[in-house]
């Protein structure tokens, strides 16, 4: 990929912005906002993790929507209770999810990393104190705790985190990241910044989609996880739909306006 100007990327989130608002979606209503780490305790990070998870392979609006009972559930996202879960407990779980019309193939085998997780979150806990401390201690080192979290070398392992779920849990629980998603992945291939015709997530692309990313919002100044936002709006099922699997080209500045930023539908 060639280096790309301040210039170019600040005419593409022009461009994103400028679509959205007039297609006449509500993007601060819609905007997800940064939490402030210093207030989340064990549970809201956990909380944070097990949300980021949700979101594979997923629509989010669909989770959304039923979050309240979701919770419940869940027990709030209680450690000790979910580490204790037996299998029983965990498919009457699954069964009552279910039942709320959730489109999610994977999560009857997501409530079951769940627990693993938690195990996991108990015994960092037990070692540093809380898992609060333990990333409070390497807050400004996100490539660590990257490695803590997705490695399958590191006794810190958590149960389907892999790059892209790794960032997701870092904006749900106030660290800046961006994420790369299957939404990114086929933006940034629709735009030519990558080369990834059949949109196929691999840790190589994963990696360079991350990166370009991190670029990108340094590039116009704004932080990682708002450039992530206003992207994933443009292109999310349920918000604003533009960039989509079934994309509205004809309403997408890239697209329609000269010169040209995007190839259009592929």
């Amino acid at each position: 990929m060639e280096i790309k100007s301040k210039e170019y990327f600040q005419e593409l989130f022009s461009r994103v912005y400028s679509t959205l608002q007039k297609s006449g979606f509500d993007i601060e209503k819609n905007l997800p906002k940064l939490p402030d780490f210093n207030k989340l305790d064990d549970t809201d990070i956990f909380e944070g993790l097990c949300k980021a998870i949700f979101s594979i392979q997923a629509v989010w609006n669909n989770y959304e929507k039923n979050f309240e009972a979701i919770n419940k559930l869940l027990f709030y996202y209680n450690l000790k209770k979910i580490s204790e879960l037996c299998n029983d407990e965990i498919e009457q779980i699954y069964t009552k999810i279910k039942s709320l019309k959730i489109r999610d193939r994977f999560l009857n085998k997501k409530l079951y990393d769940f627990r693993d997780n938690a195990k996991t979150f108990l015994k960092i806990a037990n070692r540093f104190g809380s898992v609060h401390r333990f990333i409070e201690q390497n807050f400004t080192n996100k490539e660590y705790l990257i490695t803590q979290f997705t490695d399958h070398q590191s006794e810190y392992k958590l149960s389907r985190v892999g790059l892209a779920i790794c960032s997701e849990f870092f904006k749900n629980i106030g660290i800046d990241d961006f994420k790369p998603d299957l939404h990114m992945n086929r933006f940034f291939a629709r735009i030519g910044l990558i080369d990834n015709p059949t949109f196929k997530n691999t840790p190589r692309i994963d990696f360079q989609i991350r990166k370009i990313g991190i670029e990108f919002a340094n590039k116009i100044g704004k932080p990682a996880h708002h450039v992530d936002s206003i992207l994933w709006l443009f292109c999310a099922e349920g918000k604003g739909e533009i960039c989509s699997s079934k994309p509205k080209c004809q309403k997408c500045e890239l697209y329609t306006k000269e010169p040209k930023l995007c190839k259009g539908h592929y």
